[in-house]
């Protein structure tokens, strides 16, 4: 899987509502029309859109990078770096502890996401990852509880036991099981929950493997994100 990250505008434009909503990546200066259909006018152009236009897979994900481009850059850096961190552990697992996974994977990928470190709290309240809705405080509220669990120790209990803490916070409509490689995120609507979204860190795929009603690592990151918006989670002057 590649991951590529385009301009989605600059500092006076911002295009990216307009390639959600039509499917399209607008790219080089376009002048000579449809690279597919003219691919000889564009044999001595730069190179990007050349690439792009012959190497792009089904499965890469495109990370578009709007005015606040600086989020963009941090998040795929930091999922590379994950990678790498995940690889490693995955070679060692049986010397990589539950905090381990928690430090060192998890909450980097949260910070990289939007989440400021003062709407992160670690075992709060026998939970082990909580973000709130704002810096912490006892006013605050609990918007997505992480239940994480030792690398390979397995899955497939957890989501229950997360489930149990969320029934205390009616405001925690999300919640998450991660081994720190493998993400399972479950939505809640009234007092239902339903598997929403699958993430591998080391093979993400647009979705489940094999169960077809539930999504890929695309719609994981989106919801991941505070407020469906890089940067809005607030910062450290809160």
């Amino acid at each position: 899987m590649t991951i590529w990250q385009v301009a989605a505008g600059d500092g006076n434009h911002d295009y990216a509502n307009v390639f959600l909503r039509f499917g399209v990546i607008l790219v080089g200066p376009g002048s000579e029309g449809d690279y597919f259909l003219n691919r000889d006018a564009y044999e001595f152009r730069e190179s990007w859109p050349r690439s792009l236009a012959e190497n792009q897979a089904i499965g890469d994900l495109v990370v578009l990078k709007r005015a606040y481009g600086r989020d963009a850059e941090v998040i795929v850096n930091t999922i590379w770096r994950l990678r790498r961190v995940a690889k490693w552990y995955n070679s060692h697992s049986s010397d990589v502890g539950e905090h381990e996974i928690r430090t060192f994977l998890i909450v980097p990928l949260l910070i990289s996401m939007g989440w400021a470190e003062q709407k992160i709290k670690i075992e709060w309240n026998n939970i082990d990852v909580t973000l709130f809705d704002a810096p912490y405080s006892k006013q605050s509220n609990p918007l997505l509880i992480i239940e994480s669990k030792r690398l390979w120790a397995g899955l497939q209990y957890a989501p229950e036991q997360a489930m149990s803490y969320a029934q205390s916070y009616p405001t925690c409509k999300q919640l998450i099981v991660s081994d720190g490689i493998r993400y399972k995120l479950f939505h809640r609507t009234g007092d239902e929950w339903s598997y929403a979204a699958y993430m591998n860190l080391l093979a993400p795929k647009r979705s489940h493997p094999y169960e077809p009603d539930v999504d890929g690592a695309v719609s994981f990151f989106l919801a991941l994100i505070p407020n469906g918006n890089p940067g809005s989670s607030g910062d450290a002057n809160e």
